[in-house]
């Protein structure tokens, strides 16, 4: 999720960097508070939980914040985040957007899911343009589009 000034899970202050702040809060079985990643003006969009427990998160961001890793590619843009079981940061990518939305991706059209094979499929709107790798994707003017 995201949050401004103050957040407070589990008696655990965590204050806002920027105006708004990303974060991943882990919880035991039980409901307790197992562990929170903060991070400097962003939003988690999507949470998919592996079967052994690694977490994959996804959201928009701006400027260049850290996941846990290193700083993503300065922003707006989306992106993609996988914690262990336990909450360490084992891969995070950034995906600039430009030419468009100045939010990156779309919040409200973001998804995340795990298929047969325990890979993870991402779809997100946006506006401008993007490369998630494979070649910049360019949106129609003044539309939004998705991209699997």
């Amino acid at each position: 999720g995201n949050f401004s000034g103050d957040l407070t899970l589990d008696g655990q202050l965590h204050t806002a960097i920027s105006g708004t702040d990303g974060f991943v809060a882990r919880f035991d079985a039980t409901g307790a508070l197992d562990g929170v990643l903060t991070f400097d003006d962003g939003n988690v969009g999507a949470v998919v939980v592996t079967p052994s427990g690694e977490i994959w998160a996804a959201g928009s961001y701006a400027g260049a914040p850290s996941l846990g890793g290193p700083a993503l590619p300065s922003g707006p843009g989306c992106f993609l985040l996988k914690l262990s079981a336990a909450g360490a940061h084992l891969f995070s990518a950034g995906y600039p957007v430009s030419g468009g939305s100045p939010s990156g991706c779309h919040q409200a059209s973001m998804s995340l899911t795990l298929g047969p094979s325990g890979e993870v499929v991402l779809t997100s709107g946006f506006r401008g343009n993007v490369d998630f790798g494979t070649g910049t994707l360019t949106s129609p003017a003044a539309n939004l589009s998705a991209k699997l």
